[in-house]
């Protein structure tokens, strides 16, 4: 194999590692709106018992019931996340040794002007951002549920 295939080949082996780390990110904004919608769901259904009541059902019951649910979601959003973020950074790992081979480092260079994730004021890392709304919702829930218990 020549120097030019060899080349050839690593740079559509990027190309292709580059679009799947891509996918990586569209999945993860799609799990993201998911958890959102069903957080959503659940607290719309909570509005509307506190306004409508429940029927036969104690209400307590079901805002405890409904209060779990939206807990577990979040505990799930919580961990899609950093599964999310793991396999983001194995994938730029991986993107990053390869571009040692290529006559430019795209992400290496762009991974450098953000100071390499240690300064905050230049880039915070989205996982950080994101997993701050599962929790305050997780409080949220756990309040009413707590209150509803009372």
């Amino acid at each position: 194999m020549s120097d030019e295939e060899r080349a050839n080949g690593l740079l559509e082996m990027y190309k292709m590692h580059a679009q799947a780390a891509d996918d990586v990110s569209r999945r993860r904004d799609s799990a993201n709106r998911m958890h959102l919608g069903a957080t959503t769901s659940i607290g719309i259904a909570l509005a509307i018992i506190t306004r409508f009541g429940t029927g036969e059902a104690p209400e307590w019951v079901v805002v405890i019931v409904l209060c779990t649910l939206g807990g577990l979601v979040q505990l799930g959003w919580l961990g899609a996340s950093q599964s999310y973020r793991q396999l983001n950074q194995h994938k730029f790992s991986v993107l990053l040794e390869m571009e040692k081979e290529l006559p430019f480092a795209f992400y290496t260079k762009e991974y450098d002007a953000y100071g390499r994730g240690s300064d905050s004021k230049l880039y915070r890392e989205l996982t950080k951002v994101e997993k701050r709304l599962p929790w305050c919702f997780l409080g949220a829930f756990t309040m009413v549920g707590i209150a509803a218990a009372g």
